[in-house]
């Protein structure tokens, strides 16, 4: 085991995963010493221009902030996911699963219940973002117990999660809660509705009560483009390939479907249906020009009255038998759509 005064010169080496392993070890030292360079390495900066850029990559900093949190500092952990930014947020998520994703759940459980520096709500969003279904207990109680701005992000990120085990509590905050509202008019009951249906969503299911709300509809055309962005990132960042919406990627994607295992668990089944649904119903919109748009109780990419493409149900299909080629089905939908 290194000693303090190692750790500390460690926190300078070249190598980036020696640091982010020496912000850890520090903070599971627990020496209040290490408070110090830990904070020098998170702040550390250049400017350029007007514009400030850390030194550290969004991963070293993760783990520096964690580390501080450890050592009962909680400022950093608040500022690294204080960011309204998709673009930002993004970045963060990818720099939590290149740690050690069951350490950074227990941290940001952990800090549910600090209220300095808003850390609980950043928390609370950042369990959302992260979509790892530990944190779904904890995000419930959230929901239940603690301040209104806070209840809402729950909602939010239940909502991210996907797991339908949360549909009772946010039924039950659906109808309880109607009457406070944010600073931005949100009440409780308009999150834990629209969480419901993502999670009907992440099924590729249409929404149980916003069906034919136009602003949910939208709303849910933004959301899946940030999901299509997380997935390219994390699939350049696991398999090394850059993805477009082309059929080059159709087809990387079917080959990439034949490599996983047939007999992966429901929950792993449910994230790669989600997950590759998206990333291909994508696909099929930035070639063909269709919309997502709620149709026969799924969702589905419509080109009109007559057409749609159901790319959740297809990926499902093709995931099961490997017969029904979702890169054939691609090719076939211009002769579809000319009949």
């Amino acid at each position: 085991m290194k000693t303090l005064q190692e750790l500390k010169s460690d926190l300078s080496h070249t190598d980036p995963q020696v640091r982010r392993n020496a912000a850890f070890a520090l903070g599971d030292l627990g020496d209040s010493r290490a408070v110090r360079p830990l904070t020098k390495a998170y702040y550390a900066h250049e400017m350029r221009g007007d514009y400030v850029l850390y030194t550290e990559p969004d991963d070293v900093r993760l783990a520096i902030a964690m580390a501080l949190f450890c050592l009962g500092e909680t400022e950093a952990l608040a500022d690294v996911f204080s960011s309204e930014s998709g673009h930002l947020r993004a970045s963060m998520v990818k720099a939590m699963k290149q740690l050690d994703v069951e350490r950074v759940v227990k941290v940001l459980v952990a800090a549910l219940s600090v209220r300095k520096h808003a850390l609980s709500y950043w928390a609370t969003r950042a369990l959302g973002d992260l979509r790892d279904r530990r944190a779904l207990e904890p995000l419930i109680e959230v929901l239940q117990q603690h301040s209104l701005e806070e209840r809402i992000a729950a909602a939010d990120s239940l909502g991210d999660l996907g797991d339908e085990r949360a549909i009772p509590a946010l039924e039950y905050a659906r109808e309880k809660d109607r009457e406070e509202r944010n600073w931005m008019g949100r009440t409780v009951s308009q999150a834990a509705t629209l969480a419901i249906d993502e999670i009907w969503r992440s099924k590729g299911l249409a929404p149980r009560y916003a069906a034919r709300d136009s602003r949910y509809i939208e709303w849910v055309g933004g959301r899946i483009q940030y999901e299509t962005e997380l997935f390219v990132a994390e699939m350049r960042a696991k398999q090394g390939v850059t993805l477009t919406h082309d059929e080059n990627s159709v087809a990387w994607l079917e080959e990439y479907i034949t490599t996983l295992q047939p007999d992966i668990s429901p929950e792993e089944r449910e994230t790669v249906v989600k997950d590759l649904g998206t990333f291909f119903g994508e696909c099929i919109r930035h070639c063909y020009r269709g919309k997502w748009e709620p149709r026969d109780g799924r969702w589905a990419i419509v080109f009109d009255n007559q057409n749609a493409v159901y790319p959740f149900t297809q990926v499902s299909k093709f995931l099961d038998d490997r017969t029904d080629s979702i890169l054939s089905m691609f090719r076939l939908i211009p002769n579809c759509l000319a009949q």
